[in-house]
């Protein structure tokens, strides 16, 4: 009996120290590139919250200054077919091609965009995002480990059957095992929440800058800006480069997601559907905030739960 509770310490140790140090180092080696910051708004939404959160943008930024109509229940039309980006252009395409109109599909289709996938693949080749496929191995690992701390349990309960029906004396074996579990559960988990985090410390600096810039902007204007309306000055920018003017209700649902939408109920309503649809289908149970979507490409993962932004 204590050759296994040796083991089991042995293990749980070499399993741990070898998730740590894959986590560590993937993180440290993505964090590598020259730090830069956020160029505009479509920047923003993909830190904040992936491929999901830029759909939601570019949705509600058309639809605020007319080119789109976005209602019940759940249906886009197109008013005027003027896309001023390649990914306004991609939404006008999907929208082109779908026979319904449909938001959740629409939506969709824009995450997978190779418009909306090469924002991430950019800022991940400029150190702000981890790669989808970088942790994803180190993630697995640290979810077994905690997989294999749980079962230790009963198999510490029929050690300790075993150790009594044998009459062997001495500490019941589950309380001797029982510390090497908990912390291998422990680390799993630590491990595995890290890994799920997309932002690298550069990233997550350059969001904050951003949203900082965003607030300053909004406060020197008189009152704010009313949600829906043009600003005349840009309404978000970088310590690096401004963005253009754009309304305040997408520069709110960029950074904070369509829940944040309050003038235009009917909007928020539809695209909160639109994210539990997507939620439901993906089998993730993420679908309840409309905050964060990773789950669009290859820059995927299973929705809120796989390394929202925020």
């Amino acid at each position: 009996m204590n050759a296994i509770v040796i083991l089991v310490y042995v293990l749980v140790a070499v399993s741990s120290a070898v998730v740590i140090t894959g986590v560590a180092r993937t993180r440290r080696a993505a964090a590598g590139a020259p730090e830069t910051g956020v160029d505009d708004l479509m920047e923003a939404a993909f830190l904040a919250g992936g491929p999901g959160r830029v759909a939601d943008t570019v949705i509600s930024e058309m639809h605020t200054d007319g080119r789109l109509a976005v209602g019940r229940p759940g249906v886009v039309s197109i008013r005027q077919p003027v896309a001023r980006t390649p990914v306004e252009n991609a939404l006008l395409d999907a929208l082109t091609s779908s026979p319904n109109g449909a938001l959740d599909r629409l939506r969709r289709e824009l995450m997978r965009a190779p418009e909306v996938q090469a924002i991430g693949d950019d800022l991940a080749r400029r150190g702000l995002l981890m790669r989808p496929a970088a942790l994803r191995p180190w993630r697995n690992a640290a979810r077994a480990q905690v997989v294999a701390c749980w079962l230790g349990v009963p198999l510490g309960i029929w050690l300790t059957v075993r150790q009594n029906m044998d009459g062997n004396g001495g500490f019941p074996v589950i309380f001797l095992i029982l510390p090497a579990l908990f912390l291998g559960f422990g680390v799993g988990g630590i491990c595995a929440n890290l890994a799920k985090g997309r932002l690298t410390s550069a990233g997550r600096r350059a969001l904050d800058a951003f949203r900082r810039d965003t607030e300053m902007g909004t406060a020197e204007r008189p009152g704010g800006l009313p949600s829906g309306h043009w600003s005349s000055a840009p309404a978000v920018s970088s310590a690096n480069s401004a963005a253009r003017a754009a309304p305040a209700v997408a520069v709110a649902v960029a950074l904070g997601g369509a829940a944040t939408i309050a003038a235009d109920t009917v909007l928020r309503d539809q695209l909160l559907q639109a994210y539990r649809v997507r939620g439901a289908s993906s089998g993730d149970g993420s679908g309840s905030s409309g905050i964060s979507d990773f789950s669009g490409g290859s820059w995927c993962g299973g929705g809120s739960g796989c390394g929202g932004g925020s």
